[in-house]
């Protein structure tokens, strides 16, 4: 009864072998080939996508390239800018030792001079209304004389007050300058402290663009892994369908040996199930 409940038992067992074993071997085909088309598929967009990240790559090298370029014209604008500011200074403090010191000294002294300008135009001044006035208009012995200098003299406003509206309208115009040569001091503290500041940006742009420059070369490096990395992929995918039929050969290889190593224990079992082998013993 035990031997027959074994052999049973064993039957049942190597007939599921059998069973799994037909069914793998019916079934598998489409399982790899769905397996190795969701593959390629997987490999398609995988390659697409390599493709895309070399041209960003490409893209992002070329705008490197760029913008190092307008780094080097930013730099040296920055450069000259300051070279042009410190050079200007010595010009500015002419300017302001011309504005601040000799033109106000100068106006003073004008100044300082119109009460005597004054004088001499108030003189000028009468001079000419004399000379404007001088005329002949007489007859002498029968003759109709007329003469005069030509001189027509007679202006708004007296020539003496002109001069000493000349000397009030500059009145508080030294101290201006004055004052204004202060602030030009200022400014040139203040261009002398940017033309620094310039050739700093200029020295720091310098370095960054240095920096910069050595980008070209490691994008390259890495569009070359892509493409190697791209190209491995599509030999792959290329082969894909021969490793495919290769695997579902292996795969039916195995599953008919599965089923067919399953045949020794079915024939044990039903030897035991028949009580031959019981009954030989």
């Amino acid at each position: 009864m035990i031997r027959k409940l074994i052999g049973t038992v064993i039957i049942l067992i190597s007939l599921i072998g059998v069973a799994l074993s037909i069914a793998g071997t019916r079934k598998a085909p489409s399982v790899i080939n769905a397996v190795g088309a969701s593959l390629d598929n997987t490999l398609a967009l995988t390659v697409e996508s390599l493709d895309t990240v070399q041209d960003s790559l490409a893209l992002a090298k070329r705008t490197v390239e760029e913008t190092n370029n307008g780094l080097d014209s930013v730099s040296a604008l920055a450069a000259d800018l300051g070279t042009t500011m410190e050079e200007t200074r010595p010009l500015l403090d002419e300017v302001t030792a011309v504005t601040s010191e000799d033109v106000p000294a100068s106006i003073r002294t004008m100044q300082a001079a119109i009460p005597n300008m004054a004088e001499a135009a108030a003189v000028i001044d009468s001079t000419l209304v004399t000379l404007s006035k001088f005329r002949i208009d007489q007859e002498i012995l029968g003759f109709k004389i007329q003469y005069d200098l030509g001189i027509n003299y007679d202006p708004s406003v007296p020539f003496d007050e002109t001069v000493i509206s000349l000397g009030s309208s500059m009145d508080g115009l030294p101290e201006r300058l004055e004052n204004l040569g202060a602030e030009m001091a200022v400014a040139d503290e203040n261009l002398a402290a940017i033309s620094a500041d310039m050739e700093t940006i200029a020295g720091d742009l310098e370095n960054i663009n240095g920096r910069i420059a050595e980008l070209p070369a490691l994008i390259d490096d890495y569009i070359r892994l892509v493409t190697e990395l791209s190209d491995a992929i599509r030999q792959s995918r290329a082969g894909l369908q021969t490793q495919i039929s290769t695997i579902k050969t292996g795969a039916a290889i195995i599953l008919v040996w599965l089923g067919l190593i399953q045949l020794a224990p079915l024939y044990l079992g039903l030897e035991l199930l028949t009580g031959r082998r019981g009954s030989n013993e």
